[in-house]
Formats: C-alpha cells, sequence, structure tokens
C-alpha cells in the first residue's frame, strides 16, 4: 500500500472534518425528547426524523436500539439499519448540562483497530451558548480511518497510518471556516489488548489528551496509569495573541458530546455490518 504523508494527511484531515461539521444544525442537538442518565448526568438523545443531518449527513435516531444504558452506567451506541427508514442510523447523545474543568475518562470495550472504515466514533467537548448561539469552539477525540484504504483515480490503493485523532479547534463564528488548531493523529494498535482508557483533562489555559491500552484479564483500572500512555499530547494557552493556541474556558459552556456515525459521502458501513461501541464515563474534579 502507499502510505500519505503527514502533510497530506493533516490537510485530508482538516478538508474532510470541515464538510462534516461546517453545517451542523443546532437544532438537532436535543429535539428528540427522550433523555438517559449516563455518568453521573441527563443526556438528550438525538432524533433526525428521517432527515439526514450533520456531522456526516446522517440519520439520527433516538431509538433504544441505538442508544441505551445497561445497568452497570455502560453506555451502548449502535450504527444500524433501520427496515423503516431504509436507511442505516447513527447515534448521538448530548450533555444537558455544562460540562466542568476536571479529567475526563473514557473506558472504550470494542477494539477500535477494527472500527469500520466508513464509522467515526467522536468523543468532544463543544461550546453552546445560548447566550451566544453563533459562537463556536471544540476539543475532539476521534477515531476513524476516514474511508481509507481506499483507491484512488489510477487504481492505486492508498492508507493512512493514523486511526485516532486529538484535535484542538479555535474560537469561531458561524459563517467563518475555521482550521484546527492541532491535528494530533496517532496509529492506535490493539494486538493483545481488549480495551482502552482515553482521557481529557480540561483546566485553565491547559489542556492534555492521554490513552491507554490495555487486557482487562491483567491490568485493574486503577493499576492503568502506572503503564506508560500510549499516547498523549499536551497544550498550554500562554497568550491572547491571534498566534496562540485557544483553550476553551468554563465560561465558554462546553456540552460534552458521544456519537457514532457514519463518514460524509457513504450511505453504509464498509463491512455492511452493525456497529456497537459500549463505553463507560468517569469525571474527577481538578487535583483529584
Amino acid at each position: 500500500m502507499i502510505f500519505l504523508k503527514r502533510a497530506f494527511l493533516v490537510g485530508f484531515f482538516t478538508l474532510f472534518v470541515f464538510s462534516s461539521w461546517l453545517s451542523f444544525p443546532q437544532s438537532s442537538f436535543s429535539d428528540s425528547g427522550r433523555m438517559i442518565h449516563f455518568a453521573g448526568q441527563q443526556w438528550f438523545v438525538s432524533e433526525s426524523y428521517g432527515s439526514k443531518i450533520s456531522p456526516g449527513s446522517n440519520y439520527f435516531s433516538s431509538s433504544e436500539r441505538n442508544v441505551s444504558v445497561d445497568k452497570d452506567d455502560t453506555l451502548n451506541l449502535t450504527l444500524r439499519y433501520d427496515n423503516q427508514l431504509d436507511a442505516w442510523t447513527s447515534s448521538q447523545i448530548i450533555s444537558k448540562d455544562f460540562a466542568q474543568y476536571g479529567t475526563y475518562s473514557f473506558i472504550i470495550d470494542q477494539n477500535l483497530e477494527h472500527l469500520d472504515q466508513n464509522v467515526v466514533l467522536g468523543i468532544f467537548l463543544y461550546k453552546s451558548d445560548p447566550a451566544d448561539p453563533s459562537a463556536r469552539a471544540e476539543i475532539d477525540l476521534e477515531f476513524s480511518k476516514w474511508g481509507f484504504p481506499k483507491q484512488n483515480e489510477i487504481g492505486e490503493w492508498i492508507d493512512i497510518d493514523h486511526n485516532s485523532w486529538y484535535v484542538l479547534w479555535p474560537a469561531w463564528k458561524d459563517g467563518e471556516t475555521p482550521i484546527p488548531q492541532v491535528t494530533d493523529g496517532f496509529d492506535l494498535q490493539m494486538t493483545d489488548y481488549e480495551k482502552t482508557l482515553h482521557e481529557i483533562q480540561w483546566e485553565d489555559f491547559y489542556l492534555s489528551f492521554r490513552s491507554f491500552v490495555f487486557d482487562p484479564f491483567k491490568h485493574e483500572y486503577i493499576d492503568i496509569k502506572r503503564h506508560y500512555p500510549y499516547y498523549q499530547a499536551e497544550f498550554q494557552q500562554t497568550s491572547f495573541s491571534e498566534d496562540e493556541i485557544y483553550i476553551p474556558f468554563e465560561e465558554d459552556k462546553m456540552k460534552f458530546i458521544i456519537n457514532l456515525w457514519l463518514i460524509e459521502g457513504v450511505t453504509e458501513p464498509f463491512c455492511k455490518e452493525e456497529v456497537e461501541i459500549t463505553l463507560q464515563m468517569k469525571y474527577r474534579p481538578p487535583g483529584q
């Protein structure tokens, strides 16, 4: 296979995310009327009512077959075929309350190295200030191969060497075309491992991502951090100059969004099979 150079990779990822997110309609966030209790808080379950919406121009379903929470507080997100709609439906939840500074941990049960290449799992903070509805900012943890590997115009197979992403967007207004300030990709390899732990530590002027792989039969949750992170990235904001990265503040009124969806331009998973993600979420205040 031919592997893309990093510069092309970042450019491709940037353009792809533009097409997926620029038209994200705010009304799609919470119009299903269904709510769930997960990780100690209330969440809206998205519903597109038979219309395609962003991200990725997807049908989102609030059905319990798409979104449910087990008795052990495990969230189940499913990308599944809906016979009545005659289409594949995606899943999304949005926190009712605004996020606070602290460390957010996510244990994901599936082997993300084998996530269908047409599917995206997103876990991110998104600005949602009712007093300033056109203002945006975003902190992303995403897993996807963005449709790769695929053939180019002359029949050569092209692949990208990352399947996991840490992304920091700037503050922007609707109608503008933002460019991510940080696009840090890495290749998550899970041979001999069953689960992953991912953390977003968000505080004043500080942002950190950490990812771990582990075998639940060998590693207790409390022992995972004794192992060096599989991948990590740390960012510090030192000024408000235009060329400085902007880390959203707690006052920016960020909400957590977790979703499972198809990339732009496709109508089904590459393997044409149902995709299910189960995860647990924990929160620790700053200093803990």
